[in-house]
């Protein structure tokens, strides 16, 4: 079972998961090492709790897990819940990248992210509302504005949004300047046609 990897690569205790399946922690930890048999209604809570199929539960080694389909978005309204919009297309992510957490892809129609990323390229973004603490590349919204891809340096009192292309000039907003802000995921591989 992968169970314990994915609880772990997703920040949940053993007891978050316990509460939600309906069972003690205590019996919990027995289906993490494997003395106890999980059973068929338990499982599929399981793979609902973690939004994982649940073949990706199990580990055997001698299995393949085939490749998964993630949405494509053309664009991101500011303050719009990523599943009720239409993707544009799929593209094919490894399954066992959703033990880390979910994903989706945005086509970039813009050049404010040239050379590193183009126009027509689709980036693909692990969903998360943070800030690592090595900064990065993250697609946003603020205000209005639809989805943006900057980069983002946080300090105590500011955030920077950098474009990678110097002809965008870099904004920097205070906490206080700060409105209807959110972080939709971090930028985590390019996929470019050639």
């Amino acid at each position: 079972m992968r169970l314990k990897d994915i609880r772990k690569a997703r920040g949940f205790t053993q007891q978050q998961v316990a509460d939600y399946i309906g069972i003690s922690q205590n019996n919990y930890s027995y289906w993490e090492s494997g003395k106890v048999r999980i059973d068929n209604e338990s499982l599929i809570k399981l793979a609902q709790f973690f939004d994982v199929p649940v073949s990706l539960l199990f580990d055997n080694e001698t299995a393949q897990v085939s490749p998964t389909e993630v949405p494509v978005f053309a664009e991101i309204p500011a303050n719009t819940p990523l599943n009720t919009l239409a993707p544009i297309q799929t593209i094919e992510i490894p399954a066992n990248m959703l033990i880390s957490g979910k994903y989706f892809g945005l086509k970039i129609n813009d050049n404010s992210m040239y050379p590193e990323i183009k126009s027509n390229d689709i980036v693909l973004i692990k969903q998360q509302n943070f800030i690592d603490e090595n900064n990065g590349l993250y697609v946003y919204t603020l205000g209005t504005e639809k989805a943006k891809i900057r980069k983002i340096e946080k300090s105590p009192q500011a955030l920077t949004f950098t474009p990678i292309n110097p002809e965008y000039p870099p904004k920097t907003y205070t906490n206080t300047e700060i409105s209807n802000f959110s972080i939709l995921g971090k930028v985590i591989e390019i996929r470019r046609t050639l």
